[in-house]
């Protein structure tokens, strides 16, 4: 699994890439909607994460 930060939007690392290369910034370390503007402007959907995925994050916070 390939998380775009703490956000609930799946991505693969070429795209977090992507991301990360628009702005400047590593995933991680960018509020949820400075990544959304990114994705937006790049033209890149998320995918909604699974019960489990959901499960995983919630456990990490």
């Amino acid at each position: 699994m390939n998380d775009a930060g703490t956000s609930a939007v799946r991505t693969s690392s070429r795209k977090v890439q992507q991301v990360e290369q628009h702005t400047g910034q590593k995933v991680e370390d960018q509020p949820e909607e400075q990544l959304d503007a990114a994705m937006d402007d790049l033209g890149i959907e998320g995918q909604e994460p699974s019960d489990q995925e959901i499960a995983m994050l919630e456990a990490m916070e």
